[in-house]
């Protein structure tokens, strides 16, 4: 039996929602929320600091909303 095509088919539909997570990030950074009754959990994550007080990066960002869509 050939895996190889489920992985890629697999790759594929994880890059497309890759795709999706890291584009809504960035429209969320572009346009933040006017005030802290509209904004959501990602509004938020964005705007937590980790220990360094630097903003978490995308990729952390995209891991944390994988944790909590559980």
């Amino acid at each position: 039996m050939n895996f190889l095509p489920r992985v890629q088919r697999s790759q594929t539909y994880i890059d497309e929602f890759n795709e999706i997570i890291y584009s809504l990030i960035r429209e969320k950074r572009a346009n933040p929320p006017d005030d802290d009754t509209s904004a959501d959990l990602l509004d938020r994550l964005i705007a937590a600091s980790d220990k360094e007080e630097d903003g978490l990066t995308d990729c952390e960002l995209r891991v944390n909303l994988l944790t909590f869509q559980k």
